[in-house]
This record gives C-alpha cells, structure tokens and sequence, in this order.
C-alpha cells in the first residue's frame, strides 16, 4: 500500500513531514506516540500496513487519503493523543509550547491505548506516499495553509473542542 520515501516535495517539506511522522515513534510528551514493542520504528508498521486490510478508507482531499488499521495480535499499538476538552476539565488543560506554537494541552494520569492506528497518505504520480502516521482512529489534522476553506473550517471546529494529551 504505502512505501516510506524519504524525498517528498521539497525538502523543507520533507522535514516537516518526517518530524510529524517520527515523534510518534518518541517517547512523546505531548500527543500520541507509537508501542516500540509492537512498531519499533516506521518502517515496520508500514511493513504491518502493506500486508494488512484496512478498517476503513477516508478520503480527506482530493490527492489525501486516511487508511484506518485495527492490529490483530495487540490491543497496544500506541497511546491516544488527543482528547475532548468537556471530558479533561478546565484545571486540566495549560499552555505548553510544540514546534514553536503555543496550544493548549490537557493533562491526564494516564494515557488510553488503543489497537487502531491510522496512516494518511497522498497520491503523487501514481504513488502513495506517507503524510504522517499515528495511534487511534482518524482525526482531523491542525489547520494549515495548504487547506481549502471548507477543509480548514473543518480542523478548526474539531480543535476548538480538542487538545493534544499529555501525561501530568
């Protein structure tokens, strides 16, 4: 399905790309980040992915697609990252500082695993290639420029009641 290339658009893009893709495979403070036990690294979920069936196929955009994954032998393949502001509390959510933008994060004692994760990826001349990767079931991404009106009033409306985890 999907094969890891390692030099996507441009190469300021491709940083990016990669960040976005690796910190889930940290020890992440903030957000979701993968089970090294089961994923050690990318390329052996996109190795599980290429021999798996997907749960569910999400077109995001024209040329974007979200590729939802249930594993079969784990019911850990990562921690959720993301939780809805009702559910944390006020006193639970603070200001912390990711990739050089300041957003609110909720504090939680522990973080919820799950055995879902998702892979978008984006068709360039007949390829899949990958956009990022995470734990759980699909999400919006945050908004950014390259969004349509319509697709960036989508992020905003799921971010405005949502936040990245991070364990207290």
């Amino acid at each position: 399905m999907v094969k890891y290339l390692q030099n996507r658009r441009t190469e300021n893009n491709s940083s990016r790309i990669e960040e976005g893709v690796f910190r889930h495979f940290d020890d992440a403070s903030i957000g979701s980040s993968f089970n090294r036990e089961v994923f050690p690294h990318v390329n052996a979920l996109l190795d599980y992915a290429n021999s798996s069936k997907p749960v569910e196929i999400v077109k995001q955009t024209k040329n974007r697609f979200l590729y939802l994954f249930c594993h079969q032998e784990s019911n850990n393949v990562g921690n959720i990252g993301v939780g809805k502001k009702s559910e944390i509390g006020k006193e639970k959510i603070v200001k912390r500082l990711r990739d050089g933008y300041l957003i609110e994060v909720g504090l939680v004692e522990e973080f919820e695993t799950t055995p879902y994760f998702s892979v978008v990826v984006e068709k360039q001349k007949e390829k899949l290639v990958l956009v990022t990767t995470y734990p759980g079931k699909p999400s919006e991404p945050f908004p950014y420029s390259g969004q349509t009106a319509e697709e960036r009033a989508q992020s905003v409306a799921f971010w405005r009641d949502r936040v990245l985890l991070m364990k207290e």
